[in-house]
C-alpha cells in the first residue's frame, strides 16, 4: 500500500503540473542566426498541438559548440546533449542543431516532472553552466530505485522493517504512460524566454558585396576589365558595373569604357548555384589617340544588354563566394580605324566574374 500511495502521489503531481507549450529557449544561443535556427526547429518539431511542462535550453558559445538540456530535470534523470560542430559544413550546422533539439523535445515529451516541480524556470541571463555538458542518451531512462536503508530488527525471529522505496520504474505493464504532445510557440526574437521564430531560407537572404571580372565582345575581341558591386534582395539583384580596355591599330589606339546599372532575377536555384537572367543599361564610349598626321575623335553612346548566366556559389558562416559565366547580346557603339572596326561594344558578348557577398 505504501508503494502504491507514493506512485499515486507522483502521478497526480505530474498530471496537475501547470501545462504550457513546450518551449525552445534560444536566449543563450547567440552564435547562430536566431531566425534561421528558429525556422529549422519549427520544421523539425511535430506540428500537432499539445502541452508540456518542460523547456529545451540551447546554449551556443561559438559556431562549433552547442550545449542542450531539458529544464526542469525530469524525475527519470537529466536529458542533455553536447554537440561538436567543428567537422560539420557551415550550411549544415543549423539543420543538425535543430535535429538535436527535436530529439531532446521528443524525449522530454514522455518524461515525468520531479515531485513538487511545476515547469521550467525562467532563464537567468547568458551565464555559462557551472559544469560542461557531455553527451547523454536523450531517451527516457527508468527511474533508479534508492538503495534500501539498513534493516531494523527487534529479535532474530521478528519481521524486518524497511522504509518505503522510490516508485518502481515506469513500464507499459505496471504504469500508465504520460505522453503530452509538443507544439512550438511562435514569438518575436526579442522575447528570449520563448524563441521559435521564422528563419529566412537562402532565397530570402539580403547580401551585398563586390565583383570583378572580364567582358569580351566577339566581333572585334574587345576585352574590358570590370569592377562593380551587387545587392542581392529576396526577389531581385541590383548592381553597378564599370569597365575599361584598350585596342590598337596602325592609325592609333582606342580605349573603350563602359558604365552600367544592372538588374538580375534568379530563374532557378539549387544549393550549389543559380540560373539567372540579367539586364543592363548605361553608357559606352571610346577615347581615341591617333598617330601623327592622323585625326581622332572620342565618342559615346547609350548602351543596353540582355544576358543569361549560371552562378556557382558556396556559402560560409556569414558570407558567400561566387563565380558567374554569362552570355548575351548588346547594343552600344563601334569604333573604326579607317574603314575597318577596331573596337566594338555591341553584338554578341560574354562575361566571367568572381565575387563575394556578406549578409
Amino acid at each position: 500500500m505504501t508503494r502504491l500511495a507514493v506512485f499515486v502521489v507522483t502521478f497526480l503531481a505530474a498530471t496537475m503540473a501547470r501545462a504550457e507549450p513546450l518551449r525552445v529557449d534560444l536566449a543563450r544561443c547567440t552564435a547562430f542566426d536566431a531566425r534561421a535556427l528558429a525556422k529549422a526547429i519549427a520544421r523539425e518539431l511535430p506540428a500537432n498541438s499539445g502541452t508540456s511542462p518542460f523547456a529545451v535550453i540551447v546554449a551556443c558559445p561559438d559556431l562549433v559548440t552547442a550545449n542542450l538540456h531539458v529544464e526542469p530535470v525530469p524525475a527519470d534523470g537529466p536529458i542533455a546533449r553536447s554537440l561538436d560542430l567543428g567537422e560539420v559544413p557551415g550550411d549544415l550546422r543549423v539543420k543538425l542543431l535543430a535535429l538535436a533539439i527535436a530529439e531532446l523535445a521528443e524525449a522530454a515529451a514522455t518524461a515525468r516532472l520531479p515531485a513538487g516541480a511545476t515547469g521550467p524556470t525562467k532563464p537567468r541571463g547568458d551565464a555559462a553552466d557551472p559544469q560542461a555538458l557531455s553527451d547523454v542518451d536523450p531517451r527516457p531512462r527508468a527511474a533508479t530505485s534508492a538503495p534500501p536503508a539498513p534493516a531494523m530488527q527487534t529479535t532474530p525471529n521478528a519481521a524486518t522493517i524497511t522504509p518505503p522505496r522510490a516508485p518502481p520504474a515506469r513500464t507499459a505493464a505496471n504504469a500508465p504512460t504520460i505522453a503530452p504532445t509538443r507544439v512550438a510557440t511562435i514569438a518575436p526574437p526579442s522575447e528570449p524566454a520563448i524563441v521559435d521564430g521564422r528563419a529566412a531560407p537562402s532565397s530570402e537572404l539580403v547580401e551585398l558585396g563586390p565583383i570583378a571580372g572580364v567582358r569580351v565582345f566577339a566581333s572585334t575581341r574587345t576585352m574590358l576589365a570590370e569592377l562593380g558591386a551587387e545587392l542581392r534582395l529576396p526577389w531581385l539583384r541590383v548592381g553597378v558595373r564599370g569597365g575599361a580596355g584598350s585596342d590598337h591599330d596602325t592609325l592609333g589606339s582606342v580605349h573603350p569604357w563602359l558604365a552600367t546599372a544592372t538588374l538580375a532575377r534568379e530563374l532557378a536555384c539549387i544549393d550549389a548555384g543559380c540560373v539567372l537572367v540579367r539586364g543592363e543599361a548605361g553608357m559606352a564610349g571610346v577615347v581615341a589617340h591617333a598617330v601623327p598626321l592622323a585625326t581622332s575623335t572620342n565618342a559615346s553612346a547609350a548602351y543596353a544588354q540582355a544576358s543569361l548566366g549560371i552562378e556557382l556559389h558556396h556559402r560560409f558562416d556569414s558570407w558567400t563566394a561566387t563565380a558567374t559565366l554569362e552570355g548575351g547580346y548588346a547594343r552600344g557603339l563601334v569604333a573604326k580605324a579607317g574603314l575597318h572596326d577596331i573596337s566594338s561594344l555591341a553584338g554578341a558578348v560574354g562575361a566571367a566574374t568572381i565575387g563575394a557577398r556578406w549578409r
